[in-house]
């Protein structure tokens, strides 16, 4: 606050000790790093390099700031909180003013540099206009003031405001936000000018409505540059208009929706990815697939073995291709939170998956790089060249890698599309390919996940179901059943290779899903695990089971207790569907894998059930086949007849039931509903509610 630069000498007379003294060199050497970094980039487009005083420290002011007599007495970040820290003061004549007020000085010359006189202009004229008092404020509350709007990105911390007094003075968030919106500042203006050019020349002013590519163009431009679309702010104005936004202020902040999708979404990765779920953080590495199609078996194990034995210069590779910023599936809002403290426990519960997915990533810049210098290139073309392998192999999360139709549905998409950039990625991983990288690709698929795992696989099940009648996938399982392959060449076929070790990973890794076919999955993980919380909780008070409420909201919390303390799982009618044996079921159980005695024992329970139902469709058909022939008028010498009881013989069928279904052909030629209406006995109670509820169906006739 002093705008001094301390020697040790006088710090120590102080009271600071070694640690805060080292503390205190390293916060004043980034804050002097990050004032160079962004004088640059000013002086990149012909604007004035910022003033700097030694040991000066950035103030903030917020966007709404509480007044009196023309003084500033604080700042807060949306009109809400100024209202609310007014009411907290129990003072006469405060006023509640946003922040578009000039302080004069370098800000005037900023207002220059920027194209914004007229901005400024217009605050002036209207500067009585929008200093509300306390009272009028409070109706004010969800309305919207003028913003600047300029081709560049305003760097409002280049402001003078010397002697202007309501900064924040939380240290620890001046030091944080000053970092990361710097940084915002130079990665965006230069994505800014560069971007908003360019269109320009192509589609005309920015600021005009566009339509086709133009549109889709200006609005990728604009989620890249954080603007909130259409459906963010319109959530974002209800949100701030509700009792939400009057009585919690300081905890929705500017973007609600954003913010609390982002809350649920985070909550959602941590609790279906995180925690005990050691599974969802190994499959992770079957993401190497995509690096041995790209690079090769031997890049991938080179790369492989690098990473448990980094050099120095392969630290330095990482670090040149961005790894440790890149955005993963857990991000799900597109931005990176690296700046941000995520606590303890989420850090702990996520250790796992963020491991295996450096892991991922690592080995393959490692293998990437390999190749491209054993091809040739140089360091820069080979990074360049890792960066483009490492974004198509393990993909890139971020916003400005999202589908359109997820953007424009703002904060909603973050919530129904989690985790569906993931197969979007796969379809353009192997579309991009050639035809030797696809084969390998495939081949290597088919090896984790077996056949059913296989990309559309259960897309084209469901059509040939619904088309056909027929459960390919359950023939599938039957014939390689019946076939005299070795056991371990069968497991492998229908579980993938790690089946031979004891573990089905093929249901996790598999791509047969790919393209969902259940419209529950359609809302998002969100949505489904509320749906499912509330279908399980009735357990909870009628039988005291809590697991089920456990496993639909955590999977990695739930398999621990079913498989470790319990020691079997369940179905719905609280029948046990598998035991875990042996330590190593349980614990491949409690880590989320799902040994192969209990895919196979499942599968020969499925297989069976099929079976029956197609035979029982078989007899159907024979016996409705034999009456048909037999009321043709054919003979019993005839072919027809003779082919008729011939299915009968072969399935088995006597007399018995073919006389039955003759004589209910004739006993019920009447229309469906009497049939329904007469069923059942007169004293049987299911009967009659049955037949009371048709009758109050047939009086609306």
């Amino acid at each position: 606050m002093l705008g001094k630069v301390f020697t040790d000498a006088e710090l120590t007379v102080m009271g600071a000790d070694a640690d805060m003294i080292k503390a205190y060199k390293m916060t004043r050497s980034m804050y002097d790093r990050i004032h160079g970094m962004v004088s640059a980039q000013r002086k990149k487009y012909g604007k004035t390099e910022l003033a700097y005083r030694a040991g000066y420290v950035p103030h903030f002011f917020h966007a709404w700031r509480v007044m009196k007599d023309g003084e500033i007495i604080s700042s807060y970040r949306s009109i809400n909180e100024a209202v609310k820290a007014a009411d907290g003061m129990n003072e006469t004549g405060l006023k509640i003013v946003p922040a578009m007020d000039d302080f004069g000085g370098q800000g005037q010359l900023d207002a220059v540099t920027l194209g914004d006189m007229q901005y400024f202009k217009l605050i002036k004229n209207v500067e009585d206009v929008f200093a509300l008092s306390h009272e009028d404020a409070r109706d004010f509350v969800s309305g919207d003031v003028a913003k600047m709007k300029n081709r560049s990105r305003v760097f409002n911390n280049a402001l003078q405001r010397k002697g202007a007094k309501g900064w924040d003075a939380d240290m620890e968030y001046a030091l944080r936000h000053y970092a990361n919106m710097s940084a915002r500042f130079i990665a965006m203006d230069d994505l800014k000018h560069k971007t908003i050019n360019m269109f320009e020349r192509a589609f005309g002013r920015f600021d005009n409505q566009h339509h086709g590519v133009a549109g889709y163009t200006k609005n990728y431009i604009n989620d890249a540059l954080g603007v909130p679309s259409s459906a963010a702010n319109t959530l974002n104005n209800r949100i701030r208009d509700s009792w939400i936004g009057k009585y919690a202020p300081d905890y929705i902040g500017d973007r609600p929706a954003e913010m609390l999708a982002s809350k649920i979404t985070s909550v959602i990765g941590i609790a279906k990815l995180g925690i005990f779920n050691l599974s969802s953080a190994a499959i992770n590495i079957t993401q190497l697939n995509g690096t041995v199609a790209l690079t090769g078996a031997k890049y991938t194990v080179r790369g492989l073995a690098e990473y448990f034995v980094p050099t120095a210069k392969t630290k330095a590779i990482w670090r040149a291709a961005g790894v440790e910023e890149n955005i993963s599936m857990e991000n799900p809002s597109g931005y990176s939170k690296t700046h941000r403290a995520r606590g303890a426990f989420a850090d702990a519960a996520m250790l796992a998956f963020r491991t295996m997915d450096q892991m991922a990533r690592k080995t393959t810049i490692n293998a990437a790089y390999r190749k491209a210098i054993d091809e040739g290139k140089s360091h820069s073309a080979a990074v360049e060249y890792v960066k483009e392998i490492n974004e198509r192999v393990n993909y890139d999360y971020g916003v400005a890698d999202t589908p359109d139709f997820m953007r424009r549905t703002g904060p909603l998409g973050q919530l129904m599309f989690q985790f569906k950039k993931y197969p979007i990625k796969t379809m353009e991983l192997v579309a991009g390919m050639n035809g030797k990288e696809r084969a390998k690709w495939f081949a290597g698929m088919f090896l984790m996940s077996g056949m059913m795992g296989m990309p559309l696989f259960n897309w084209i099940k469901d059509m040939i179901k619904h088309l056909w009648d027929e459960d390919i996938e359950m023939e599938i399982k039957k014939a390689v059943a019946d076939s005299p392959l070795p056991n371990a060449a069968k497991r492998t076929l229908l579980y993938g290779v790690m089946a031979n070790a004891g573990v089905d990973i093929g249901r996790r890794v598999g791509l047969g899903d790919i393209l969902p076919s259940d419209m529950s999955d359609l809302p998002g993980p969100a949505a489904s695990t509320i749906v499912r919380v509330l279908q399980t909780m009735p357990r909870i008070f009628n039988d005291g089971n809590f697991l089920d409420t456990i496993e639909a909201i955590s999977p990695g919390v739930s398999n621990p207790i079913k498989t470790l303390m319990i020691g079997e799982s369940k179905d719905k009618r609280n029948r046990t569907k598998f035991r875990y044996e042996t330590a190593g079921e349980k614990a491949l159980g409690a880590v989320g894998f799902r040994p192969i005695r209990q895919s196979v024992e499942s599968d020969a329970t499925r297989l069976a059930n099929h079976e029956e139902t197609k035979r029982s469709a078989e007899e159907v058909r024979a016996i409705n086949n034999f009456i048909e022939v037999r009321e043709s008028g054919y003979k019993p010498s005839s072919p027809e007849w003779k082919k008729a009881q011939a299915e009968l013989k072969r399935l088995r069928i006597k007399g018995t039931p073919v006389a039955q279904e003759m004589k209910k052909r004739k006993q019920y030629n009447i229309s469906a509903y009497d049939r329904k209406f007469n069923e059942g006995k007169k004293n049987n109670p299911k009967a009659n509610e049955k037949r009371e509820i048709m009758r109050l169906m047939r009086e609306m006739r």
